[in-house]
């Protein structure tokens, strides 16, 4: 039986930043073929569109990108809150909670892909 696999359609509109960067654009649209679930796009759309948006903010070129750039990135998503989830009638409240970010070194980051992170990497050592 031969495995079968769709190739998720990447909603763009829902990306800009991405859209417009060649790098970014060509590694998302990489990811579509391969067969992962929808929802998967959609997480790695959204969170390399807002690392973009970070080095957007920072006044930072794509290609420029050295290793303190990334970690600036990291403590910057670490800081970020998140809405608490809560029973069903009560008050929902937002708090800072820190994010397990221990696998950055392993395969990039959380945001960052890893492909991204390597060739980044090689070129601030």
């Amino acid at each position: 039986m031969a495995l079968e696999f769709s190739i998720c359609e990447v909603r763009w509109e829902r990306y800009r930043r991405v859209s417009e960067n060649p790098q970014a654009r060509e590694w998302l649209k990489f990811q579509a073929t391969r067969g992962l679930a929808a929802n998967t796009i959609e997480a790695y759309g959204r969170d390399l569109d807002a690392s973009l948006g970070f080095l957007e903010s920072e006044n930072v070129q794509f290609n420029s990108v050295i290793r303190p750039t990334i970690g600036a990135y990291v403590r910057s998503i670490a800081e970020l809150r998140v809405p608490s989830v809560r029973k069903k009638g009560a008050e929902v409240r937002t708090t800072t909670r820190p994010r397990n970010f221990a696998s950055v070194s392993d395969s990039g980051s959380r945001s960052w892909p890893s492909c991204l992170c390597h060739s980044l990497a090689r070129r601030s050592s």
